[in-house]
């Protein structure tokens, strides 16, 4: 069996790269090269289109691969070392293209990138009910995993910012692609899946895999819930950097600091919410995550300065984690219930189809940039506009707020969807015992 904490190192291994990924990308091509929203609107596009092919792609593949590795563990080697190289060559931009080369260039590597980011994460998500069937055995792997996942966005965020005042960001990218590459080892010497279930001649095609897996209506609920937390974390992701700069005018170390707040207070939030989630239940505790998720992030449209970022990053930092503990076990429980109406095993499509929704987020975040264009004036860091603290201020707290609002309700049909589930198999066992007896 394989120990929790060397799944949990597969994190680390995956999500360092994405820290700098994720925060400075847009940063760097939007406010260091002068890429203007109306370009970054629309290559998030086409990066949501295509998303949405080969997200479930490679789950609904991954789930009918049989190998003496394993389902998950090829795609999960070859996308992992594309998605290190392909997190360095991101920021090796050739010197002087601006305008329409600049964006080609963007979509290019955004494409590459997000594609081996797909073959590696999916199965690796897909990898927690298997490894773990029972929800005890995942609330405890996922503690674990997500501990470990805020470890990497840590040393991402909190030293991203002192080193790229030293270093080039493509510098500080292959250190990261360096120390990943090596915990990478670590996790696949370890990994052996259990046994897959034989192929049969009914399973089911790509197309109907994914209806199957959308009309479930618990489903559903949960998708709703993803999206809109995955909208607030590209936001805080994506404009934290500008949020830092112009709204509370960091630099240097008080970046990190700000930076810290957040993601050190994860790690605590992890082992809290999964003694609520023990307590209440997984699909309960989502729901009040989701509700002090959307008081928190709101704080950020109003607090003035480092020390009160601090407290409301603090505040972020233990909600968010809520739903970083609960989500994969939810979509384990949805998975497991799909098995056993169905007799299928589709592990990979149900956790691939919520990164198509999290694709949908990333344009709905380079919407809510070009959103700031038309409200506040702001293009770019070469035109940044009259007011654009007060700019980032609004697409920090407002937006966020909104859809973690929307979430929390969301949240609410999925514990009654869940609810409705339990009283079924109540009343089925029930029957077969009468019929037994």
């Amino acid at each position: 069996m394989v120990k929790p904490w060397r799944y949990a190192v597969g994190e680390f291994a995956l999500g360092l790269p994405g820290t700098v990924v994720g925060a400075y990308l847009l940063y760097y091509y939007n406010h260091n090269l002068g890429l203007a929203v109306g370009y970054v609107t629309v290559a998030k596009v086409i990066q949501a289109i295509w998303d949405g092919i080969n997200d479930p792609m490679v789950g609904h593949l991954s789930d009918r691969t049989r190998s003496r590795w394993g389902r998950r563990r090829p795609w999960l080697t070859v996308g992992a070392i594309l998605y290190l190289i392909f997190s360095v060559t991101a920021f090796l931009v050739p010197g002087g293209i601006r305008g329409g080369a600049l964006f080609a260039y963007y979509l290019t590597l955004s494409l590459l990138w997000e594609t081996a980011a797909t073959v590696a994460w999916i199965p690796y998500h897909s990898l927690l009910p298997e490894l773990f069937p029972t929800e005890a055995a995942r609330l405890h792997a996922q503690t674990y995993k997500k501990s470990v996942t805020m470890i990497a966005q840590i040393v991402g965020f909190v030293a991203t910012p002192i080193l790229i005042e030293t270093m080039p960001y493509v510098y500080v990218s292959l250190i990261y692609c360096v120390l990943s590459a090596i915990t990478l080892v670590v996790l696949l010497y370890g990994l052996k899946e259990p046994d897959a279930e034989p192929l049969t001649r009914s399973e089911p095609g790509f197309i109907a895999s994914v209806v199957a897996t959308v009309r479930y209506s618990t489903y559903r609920y949960y998708l709703v819930v993803h999206g809109c937390f995955h909208l607030t974390l590209t936001i805080l992701m994506g404009a934290m950097a500008f949020y830092a700069d112009y709204s509370l005018q960091l630099k240097g170390l008080a970046v990190s600091a700000f930076f810290g707040s957040v993601f050190l207070a994860t790690i605590p939030g992890m082992w809290l919410w999964a003694a609520v989630a023990r307590r209440l239940g997984t699909s309960r505790a989502l729901s009040v995550s989701m509700a002090c998720f959307a008081v928190s992030i709101g704080l950020l449209g109003i607090v003035p300065d480092l020390i009160t970022g601090i407290a409301a990053g603090v505040a972020i930092g233990l909600s968010m984690s809520g739903f970083f503990m609960t989500a994969d076990v939810i979509i384990s429980r949805i998975a497991d219930r799909d098995h056993a109406l169905t007799g299928h095993k589709r592990e990979g499509m149900f956790f691939s189809v919520p990164w198509v929704i999290t694709r949908v987020a990333n344009v709905l975040q380079a919407g809510s940039f070009l959103l700031l264009y038309y409200l506040y004036g702001y293009s770019s860091g070469d035109e940044p506009g009259p007011n654009p603290g007060g700019a980032f201020r609004f697409l920090m707290g407002f937006i966020p707020f909104v859809g973690l609002s929307i979430a929390f309700l969301a949240t609410l049909g999925l514990n009654r969807a869940f609810q409705r589930e339990e009283a079924v198999q109540s009343r089925q066992a029930a029957g077969t015992g009468a019929f037994g007896d």
